[in-house]
């Protein structure tokens, strides 16, 4: 890292902790990452968040240098892990935002649950659904307040019969843990199916590839990255 990226990287650092602490603590914690240098760097009222762009080692002149940050400012300072759905959009040079919060396990609607932790409205929240497509692993992605229909969902990938996964083998074939698992960045790349629903938002939110975390994008980059086909897939759509 050059001198004058790390100038950068420490301006940028103070400015965004200045407008962190100008928001409500009690406000949903956003993780905003944004590039810079060889690091992604978050900030919040109370922290700072930082990882690499490659391949998640942590140490050099700029791990030191947000420490001592830290220290000085009184935040706190941590290294977050990199979900391999945010690698693929980062491979791919599609913007993001990724959105924390408190996943409960034992909400009756983990999506509604999630949307309402953010403040989000439902209609922006979707859900990736595995199912098995004419005995063929495939995707569809959809709002967390409505139902799939499995009938719609194979007419649109040219299919004749769908079903759910079962967990274990939602799991296996996306390398996610079910209420984690994110259309991006999965072992195997597999036919997607994108509810119309998502054209009347600019942007929609959809999970990051762990439990608590959401991605923030265009409905375009799921469709350029993923070639997902867009149609209703609804239950009475």
């Amino acid at each position: 890292m050059t001198g004058q990226t790390s100038v950068r990287l420490l301006l940028s650092v103070l400015v965004a902790l200045a407008l962190a602490a100008c928001s409500p603590a009690t406000a949903p914690p956003l993780a905003d990452y944004r590039k810079l240098g060889e690091l992604r760097v978050a900030t919040r009222h109370d922290a700072i968040s930082y990882r690499k762009d490659a391949n998640g080692e942590v140490g050099g002149f700029e791990h030191e240098l947000l420490l001592a940050l830290g220290e000085r400012l009184g935040v706190a300072v941590r290294f977050d892990t990199y979900p391999d759905a945010t690698r693929a959009l980062d491979a791919a040079g599609i913007a993001y935002a990724l959105h924390e919060y408190a996943y409960d396990p034992s909400a009756a609607s983990v999506g509604l649950q999630a949307a309402a932790a953010l403040g989000v409205d439902p209609a922006r929240m979707f859900k990736t659904l595995m199912v098995s497509l004419d005995g063929k692993p495939a995707c569809a992605i959809l709002r967390v307040d409505h139902e799939l229909s499995l009938k719609k969902l194979a007419a649109a990938l040219g299919g004749k019969h769908a079903a759910l996964l079962p967990v274990a083998d939602a799991e296996r074939i996306t390398g996610y843990h079910v209420g984690g698992i994110s259309p991006f960045g999965r072992r195997k790349r597999v036919p997607v199916a994108l509810d119309a629903s998502a054209q009347a938002h600019g942007k929609i939110l959809c999970n990051g590839g762990q439990r608590g975390l959401m991605l923030e994008v265009a409905p375009g980059a799921i469709v350029d990255l993923l070639g997902a086909r867009v149609a209703p897939i609804t239950a009475g759509a």
